[in-house]
């Protein structure tokens, strides 16, 4: 079985917003891939609870799961108040990890409407992370046409 580490702003934007979209992809996949589990931080440790001692542990438990991860799938709303996730992305990065990024429509409101989709993504997420991501799906279906595509293009 192939692992989805599910990366994505937490302490920042609450508990339930961080662990909502997670749990409806960990779903999917035990509904609808027959190659792939996700793995969701939140479920081992969050905020709220504070089962951790020191950031450290933290930082030791995400470096290994996006070590043995297949793929790493990323919200990148609220990314930038994310510096964990930053940290995971370039760890993943670095070890030539595939990122499928998504962002769904209320991300977009802010936006020019003349401007295109990738100068949009490259100004909210930042270029970094824009470049970190090997695809990037946008708008009212982002999540699932992500999740489709992790299934279809690195489930074999």
């Amino acid at each position: 079985m192939k692992h989805v580490w599910l990366c994505g702003a937490s302490e920042k934007v609450g508990f339930e917003a961080s662990n909502r979209w997670r749990e409806d992809c960990d779903k999917w996949f035990e509904n609808n891939s027959e190659h792939f589990r996700a793995w969701n931080p939140n479920r081992f440790y969050n905020y709220n609870q504070q089962l951790h001692k020191t950031d450290l542990e933290i930082i030791r438990f995400c470096d290994k799961h996006v070590e043995q991860a297949d793929v790493i799938l990323v919200n990148l709303k609220d990314i930038r108040k994310s510096v964990g996730s930053i940290s995971e992305l370039a760890w993943a990065y670095y070890l030539k990890k595939p990122i499928v990024g998504f962002i769904e429509d209320d991300a977009f409101s802010n936006f020019h409407k003349c401007r295109k989709v990738e100068e949009a993504l490259r100004i909210d997420i930042h270029p970094w992370v824009y470049e970190f991501c090997g695809r990037i799906e946008a708008g009212f279906d982002a999540r699932l046409d992500a999740l489709e595509y992790i299934e279809k293009y690195y489930g074999e």
